[in-house]
């Protein structure tokens, strides 16, 4: 009974709620020694995997910003070092959590994705913030959803961060290194369609470049297929650069000097082998096309 009570609320609730007996108090007390239930703080016990909805339950709020990231699945660097709790405006500093102000009473457990994004943009360093959002945004998201929780401070940089956001962005990597590539002044195509070759993570003024995961190839095959890709790349005077989760996670600003480097010497390479080939021009918004 005790624990068919505690999922029922979400795995987290406060022990009067799971407990209303003396038998059922020891039960429960039972279940916390034995590490089927974790009692959070006085009066807040939870199944382990609900432990943050507990704490931000105990400090009067609900997950959010990275803890509510991380609860939606949402790619991050790294897990939340604190629990981060929305609750509403005006409450009183808490210890042990990180509190962001929510403009009403917040829902039980997890804010909505569209506010967490909202807080997170606060706490999150910019580049992963937009991988958070590429992920968000390719599950569903609408990004009006974003926008209609943008509070009056800080709205022009949110929208920046937003008119970055790509749903076709297939990792954090690819999506770290797309805004390091749009930062350094590069114009990057993402998921850009090269003929004989196929769909390709970008094309950067005649370079392509590819960011393998880090759950990297499924299998042999998948990884014969990557390397013919490559030839008939190389066949057409592509430059290829081939990257790892590692290489974007560690060194990010080394990868982009290195894009850079090859740049303007795979366009003029590329002419000379093959001047059939349509050229690439850089339009006016930054994004190159083919022309």
């Amino acid at each position: 009974m005790i624990m068919e009570r505690m999922r029922s609320r979400g795995g987290f609730a406060r022990s009067g709620e799971v407990a209303r007996t003396s038998a059922e108090r020891a039960r429960l007390a039972a279940a916390v020694r034995d590490g089927r239930v974790v009692r959070v703080a006085r009066g807040v016990v939870a199944l382990p995997a609900a432990a943050a909805q507990a704490m931000a339950l105990a400090h009067g709020g609900s997950l959010t910003c990275v803890s509510a990231l991380a609860h939606h699945g949402l790619p991050l660097l790294g897990p939340p070092q604190a629990v981060h709790v929305a609750v509403p405006r005006g409450r009183g500093s808490s210890a042990g959590v990180v509190q962001h102000w929510a403009g009403a009473a917040p829902p039980r457990g997890v804010v909505p994705l569209p506010l967490a994004l909202i807080h997170a943009a606060r706490c999150l360093p910019r580049a992963e913030w937009i991988a958070a959002a590429d992920a968000a945004v390719a599950s569903g998201l609408e990004l009006v959803d974003v926008r209609a929780r943008q509070p009056g401070r800080g709205a022009r940089s949110l929208e920046l961060m937003l008119g970055l956001v790509d749903a076709r962005s297939g990792s954090l990597p690819e999506s770290l290194l797309r805004v390091a590539l749009f930062d350094a002044g590069l114009p990057v195509e993402s998921q850009a369609h090269v003929p004989g070759v196929g769909r390709v993570d970008f094309l950067v003024d005649g370079v392509i470049v590819e960011v393998d995961g880090f759950a990297y190839h499924s299998g042999r095959d998948q990884y014969r297929e990557d390397r013919h890709r490559d030839r008939a790349a190389h066949a057409q005077g592509y430059v290829v650069l081939r990257y790892t989760y590692e290489d974007v996670v560690g060194d990010r600003a080394r990868v982009v000097a290195e894009v850079a480097r090859f740049c303007g010497a795979a366009l003029a390479a590329a002419h000379a082998a093959n001047p059939s080939r349509p050229q690439l021009e850089r339009p006016h918004h930054g994004r190159l096309v083919l022309g």
